[in-house]
Order: structure tokens, then C-alpha cells, then sequence
């Protein structure tokens, strides 16, 4: 059994595992921690360009 307070009972789907890299190299790409923390600073505190992309790349998934 695990020990990390992030793991999960259940046993997740192909389609899951997909969708959790997909999204997770999205993030990479777009969203650096760096980059995040930047964004924090602005007025929007978020990159327009990058949340009008997330539902285009994403509209696949269901």
C-alpha cells in the first residue's frame, strides 16, 4: 500500500493515464513554474493566450 497522501484506491482507465500526460506536458510547455509565478505578479495573473488554447487542445477528451 502507498504512503504518499496523493494515491488513489482506484485503478485508473488507459483514457485517464492519457488524459494525466497530456494535460501534465501541456502545464510543462506552458505554464513553468517560473512563468506561473511572473503571471502572479500581473494584473490578469494569467496568460490570455494560454487559457484560450487549453479548451482547443483539450475539446478531444470529452
Amino acid at each position: 500500500m502507498s504512503t504518499s497522501p496523493f494515491a488513489s484506491p482506484f485503478a485508473s482507465t488507459p483514457e485517464q493515464d492519457e488524459l494525466r500526460r497530456t494535460v501534465r506536458t501541456f502545464m510543462t510547455e506552458k505554464s513553468p513554474e517560473a512563468e506561473v509565478r511572473r503571471l502572479m505578479a500581473t494584473t490578469t495573473g494569467y496568460d490570455p493566450a494560454v487559457r484560450h488554447e487549453h479548451p482547443a487542445r483539450f475539446a478531444s477528451c470529452g
